[in-house]
């Protein structure tokens, strides 16, 4: 065969995982080590070229992201996807390596690139041509034909891939990739199949034409035809007929309807299920293609156990779907199954009380693995002893994984366990267990426990994603732990995986309203990981764990986590309102660990402590007994309104629980926040330590004993806590062992941490907050905070569960230098950095105050300013900025009056100062050196200078005028000239200083010496005179008395 080249464009399988959702939505699919692909290149030999499964998933960048791992051996990249695009990352230590695989609102694909020495390569272009194929096989599935050019170096690549919709998740298209770089491998062809789905489909690379497939019609009221199941019209009317006429292959379609297994009264009649045979529900009975069908809940097609007298429950089905001897291959999709009733004196092999209404059972071992799935199916009004809805029959003897999707469960009846689901303790396989986007709710049992699920199998591994359980518990009067689901193992390893799910007013009377899971036996493992939960109003009526709980005995061991989950209003009876574990006997350690969660609002009704958690340890007293040890690990966490937060409790002398606390937010958790024991016989093995790092403890309204509480009321101390760059609500650690708890390390005592609104349960830190930046960075505090943003934004972490960015004022644009002293061209543009709505800013300064919004401040002339801003949270900050100009440019220059003709007027520059040199002088227009200028004539003359930067200064200077007629001895009167200058044509008034009753001559002269104007004025009573000049110049206003001297005058310019 010829060698090949893979380009790993992985067809967003992300996206394959994506239907709608009934709980939370995540864009991660299950964790799931079975194959998500299998590939197989088949040519001159059949081989399995490659297989991709999914592996461990991450939270990098503030994402989450899930391994793609090929053979199952190498990570080759990290997906996750957004409600319209996957990404992929080829590092997922390197953020930087994030790449767009698929946009599905564009039908854009990058591909990552594997190249023929195996180098990984995501960024190189190659072209690519698409050509469109007609909708083909029973998916009607449109296929795109892509051929692509890739250059590498010297070589050419030819590849071409089947672009085929519909394969997985019907809404996005799969882009498996195959590239021959030698493209004359011709004779090979692709069979790809979809193996965590329903199908499994075989497209040939070249025509898309999928293996036949023989479809049986089944339709009640087809009585008309030859009912042989060759078409609608001749469709069997009998379901039972139908299965036992399919092969191992066939397809089975049933249209609307309801089905009874049989006519008569005899309980033992059920349909059944067998090998490799495909059963839907939910047609029309005109549909060609599987799509035609839609939804199958709007034809639906029941099959009912509700044989004998109708609605009389007592003669119904044992068993109304049997699925048997399943070594391959089985769906079941698209009908409701109701009214089972596995209880009777009389039941016998092959039957059983357990699964009334689907009983999964096989006669004979086999080493192969079956695979049924279970899809788009409503069970309820089943009754049996356990396993009501569903139950694996015991002893079944094949390795099985089980599929249920989109599935409503609801209203079913245990005697004892499971009215859900069922597992026994006798399986001797293993057995996967799948459940995605289904529903159980109000399933009830009357002992035993486990409403909605009872797992009793050691050797079961669960995947549960985006599921609600609601309403499950026992009946009135009825006992029991696991009010949803109940969990036990002897012995062997257990893993569940829980992801995106719900658990709501969910109750027992035993442990574990939500979740109870018990261990008693031999050496057992428990993997337990719960990731984007909410658990909610759940309760435990008589004991511990309101919404989980988990206990383990001799030589048990246990890996719980719990990451990005909310914990509210669950409620106990006696400690652990929200999470209660005990661990029991000797040997193994138990790890328990919470990231991201929020527990608020838990309690137990009959205590002050524990209202969210509880940690209790209890081994034989003996000394010689292996030790064992409790670790509580709690980061990136919110405790608020618990009635108390953590209690722990140690029960002998070779145990011991240490409780690892960082980056957490306790408030309004009393009365008693933190409680445990303490002897002063502890020592390394035997012990009970709480250490805090980085965590606000706010308890304002308790006394500090109450807050660490050491269980002795009589004796109080805070011996074995440890505080470590932590705030808490007292003064003083003033309890004995105080000092070695307060003082080894930095804290903040009584400093209020200013949460963004206590009041309305926001605790966030305001971005004033005095706790930015003041706890001490770790090792083991995780990426993330509660939100889910970067645990250190400002290089060092804060303290609490929130990490929040200091608010900050920065300079986003200015205009602060101007050219000119007179300019009012300044303007001030400024930004907020993580401030919360609304923002006000107020700029003061130069005898102004401005307020505004959107921080914009222009028309400013030069100076100092202060800007102050002040957000939504009340935080504010002040930046101090100048808006500089030159110095105010000035012209000073002096003149020297006109004479005569033979000694004219002088002008000289004495001095420029400020504005910006080099400077350009203007004498009357005329460009000048700043040389004395002479012989000027008596008037008024203009300079101008004009500065480097444009700014410009006028400056008039008046040359005075001297002549024979001028007397220079002191004038006795005062003669003012109003307006002065002014526009010719315009009178002038003249006005003296007082009345003196004499007689005066008025004279006027030009600048030239002339005298144009005389008149007498009588001056008996003081009286304004005026005269109009008709042409423009400097005039002398000269005023006489009798004897011709001049006793006033003044000058006057018109122009």
């Amino acid at each position: 065969m010829k060698r090949q080249l893979i380009l790993l464009l992985l067809c967003n399988l992300i996206g394959c995982f994506t239907p709608q959702l009934i709980a939370q939505n995540s864009p991660l699919p299950p964790i799931n080590t079975h194959p998500v692909w299998e590939i197989q290149i088949v040519g001159q030999t059949e081989v399995i070229y490659d297989t991709l499964t999914y592996g461990q998933r991450y939270c990098r960048c503030g994402q989450d992201y899930v391994a793609i791992v090929r053979n199952g051996e190498e990570d080759i990249m990290y997906m996750r996807q957004t409600s319209d695009k996957a990404f992929y990352l080829l590092d997922i230590d390197d953020c930087a390596t994030e790449r767009l695989l698929y946009d599905y609102s564009t039908d854009t694909v990058q591909i990552p690139v594997q190249n023929v020495l195996f180098i990984t390569d995501s960024f190189d272009l190659f072209t690519y041509t698409l050509n469109q194929e007609e909708p083909a096989g029973m998916f009607q599935i449109s296929g795109t034909l892509a051929r692509f050019t890739y250059q590498l170096g010297p070589f050419t690549l030819n590849s071409q891939a089947i672009w085929l919709r519909g394969v997985g998740d019907i809404d996005h298209p799969l882009f498996p990739l195959f590239n021959n770089y030698n493209d004359s491998a011709t004779e090979s062809r692709y069979h790809l199949a979809r193996l965590t789905v329903d199908h499994q489909v075989w497209y040939d690379a070249s025509s898309l034409e999928p293996a036949s497939v023989e479809i049986i019609y089944v339709d009640q009221d087809a009585g008309a035809g030859q009912q042989n199941g060759s078409s609608w019209a001749d469709a069997y009317t009998n379901l039972n007929v139908a299965l036992q006429s399919a092969n191992a292959g066939d397809w089975v379609w049933v249209a609307e309807g309801i089905y009874t297994p049989g006519n008569g009264t005899a309980r033992d009649t059920a349909f059944e299920l067998r090998n490799d045979i495909q059963l839907f529900g939910g047609f029309n009975g005109t549909e060609t293609y599987l799509p035609d069908r839609g939804d199958p809940a709007l034809h639906a097609t029941i099959l009912s156990g509700d044989i004998g007298v109708l609605g009389d429950s007592t003669d119904n089905s044992y068993h109304v779907l049997r699925i048997q001897d399943v070594a391959d291959f089985a769906l079941l999709d698209g009908f409701t199954i109701r009214d089972g009733n596995a209880l009777g004196g009389n039941v016998s092999f092959p039957f059983t009380e357990n699964g009334a209404g689907i009983l999964i059972y096989a006669g004979l071992p086999t080493t192969n693995t079956g695979s049924i799935v279970l899809k788009n199916l409503i069970l309820t009004q089943h009754t049996a002893l356990n396993g009501s809805a569903i139950s694996i029959a015991d002893g079944f003897p094949i390795p099985l994984r089980l599929s249920i999707s989109q599935c409503t469960i609801h209203h079913n009846y245990a005697m004892q366990r499971g009215a859900g689901l069922f597992t026994p303790w006798s399986l001797a396989q293993a057995l996967d267990v799948s459940i995605t986007d289904s529903e159980f709710r109000a399933n009830r049992f009357r002992s035993g426990g486990g409403g909605a699920i009872y797992d009793y199998h050691a050797k079961t591994n669960w995947n549960v994603v985006n599921t609600v359980f609601a309403e499950n518990g026992p009946v009135v009067g009825g006992g029991g732990g696991g009010g949803a689901w109940g969990l036990f193992q002897a012995q062997g390893t257990k893993h569940i995986q829980i992801l995106g799910c719900a658990f709501s007013d969910n109750s027992c009377t035993g442990e574990g309203g939500g979740i109870e899971y018990y261990h008693s036996g031999g050496p057992g493992h428990l993997s337990l990981s719960i990731e984007k939960t909410v658990f909610q109003d759940n309760e435990s009526f008589f004991n511990n764990g309101g919404a989980v709980f988990v206990t383990g005995g001799f030589q048990f061991t246990v890996d719980f986590s719990a990451v990005d989950c909310d914990f509210i209003n669950n409620i106990s009876r006696s400690r652990g309102g929200a999470f209660s574990t005990r661990i029991e006997g000797d040997q193994g350690d138990a790890y328990f660990n919470f990231d991201r969660c929020a527990f608020r609002n838990n309690k137990a009704r009959s205590s002050s402590l524990g209202g969210a958690i509880e940690a209790i340890i209890e081994t034989p007293n003996d000394q010689t007994t292996i030790s064992r040890t409790l670790y509580l690990n709690i980061r990136n966490s919110l405790f608020a309104g618990n009635k108390g937060a953590i209690v722990q409790g140690i029960r002998s002398v070779t145990s011991g629980v240490i409780d690892s606390i960082s980056n957490c937010t306790f408030i309004d958790n009393g009365p008693i926040v933190f409680g445990k024991g303490y002897s002063t016989n502890f020592n390394d093995v035997f012990r009970s330590d709480i250490y805090l790092k980085n965590s606000i403890i706010w308890e304002p309204e308790l006394p500090f004993w109450q807050i660490l509480y050491n269980g002795d009321p009589e004796d109080l101390s805070v011996y074995d806590y440890e505080l470590d760059h932590c705030v808490i609500s007292v003064d003083t650690c003033d309890l004995p062992g105080g000092e070695e708890a307060c003082l080894t390390f930095p804290n903040l005592f009584n400093i209020n941490p200013q949460f963004v609104d206590s009041d309305n349960d926001d605790y966030r830190l305001k971005h004033c907050s005095p706790l930015l930046n003041q706890g001490v960075n770790l090792s083991a505090f995780g990426r993330f905070d509660l939100e889910g943003n970067l645990r250190i934004l400002d290089d060092i972490v804060d303290i609490g569960a929130y990490e929040t960015s200091g608010f900050e004022i920065s300079t986003a644009a200015a205009t602060t230098s101007l050219a000119c002293a007179s300019d009012s061209t300044g303007s001030l543009s400024f930004n907020t950095l993580n401030g919360t709505l609304p923002i006000n800013y107020t700029l003061i300064g130069q005898d102004m105050t401005i307020n505004n919004t959107d921080g914009q401040f222009d028309s400013l002339p030069p100076g100092a300013y202060q800007v102050r801003v002040a957000d939504g949270q009340s935080c504010g900050d002040t930046l101090d900025i100048i808006i500089s100009a030159p110095l105010p440019f000035v012209i000073s220059a002096t003149a020297e009056p006109y004479v005569s003709n033979l000694l004219g007027g002088i002008v000289q520059l004495d001095s420029i100062r400020g504005g910006t040199p080099p400077y350009h002088l203007f004498f009357e227009e005329e460009a000048w050196d700043g040389a004395p200028l002479t012989n000027l004539s008596p008037g008024s003359y203009l300079i101008n200078s004009i500065d480097a930067q444009g700014c410009q200064v006028d400056t008039l200077i008046e040359v005075g005028l001297v002549n024979g007629i001028t007397n220079r001895t002191e004038e006795p009167l005062k003669l003012w000239v109003s307006p002065n200058p002014l526009a010719v044509g315009s009178p002038i008034n003249l006005t003296l200083s007082h009345a003196t009753n004499q007689q005066y001559q008025l004279e006027i002269w030009t600048a030239a010496g002339k005298k144009i104007a005389t008149a007498v004025l009588l001056n008996n009573v003081l009286r304004p005179a005026s005269f109009t000049p008709t042409h423009a110049g400097l005039y002398l206003v000269v005023l006489r008395d009798k004897a011709g001297q001049r006793v006033a005058s003044s000058r006057v310019l018109v122009q």
